[in-house]
């Protein structure tokens, strides 16, 4: 009898620690990651209607918190702020580079400037 309880007692012990375990690893996949900053040259832009164009298409993407471009120019500098955790810089580049151009909707004629 003593065994009996002895052993309920030590399943019981052993689900409350493997709960409290997995509890604890949700947790920590749930904390918030630091944003990661990233400085994307692009080039094809000609006027300031490609970067609106551009930064909403970056805008869409899961876990992007601000994007910023600079001067409409041959290469223009886009600095975007991001979670790595949810979306990383060739899903950034394949945005961009996916947008389709203001003149010509099929044209796809911005490119991620390799550094």
């Amino acid at each position: 009898m003593h065994s009996k309880r002895f052993l309920a007692t030590c399943i019981g012990c052993f689900l409350s620690f493997i709960i409290q375990a997995q509890t604890q690893v949700d947790t920590l996949s749930l904390a918030p990651q630091s944003p990661k900053i990233l400085a994307v040259k692009v080039k094809g832009i000609t006027c300031a209607g490609d970067l609106i164009t551009i930064q909403e298409n970056i805008q869409k993407l899961p876990g992007i918190q601000a994007c910023e471009p600079g001067k409409a120019s041959a290469t223009t500098r886009f600095t975007i702020s991001f979670n790595p955790a949810l979306v990383n810089e060739k899903a950034i580049f394949q945005a961009i580079e996916n947008t389709p151009g203001c003149e010509d909707a099929k044209d796809r004629p911005y490119k991620v400037k390799q550094q």
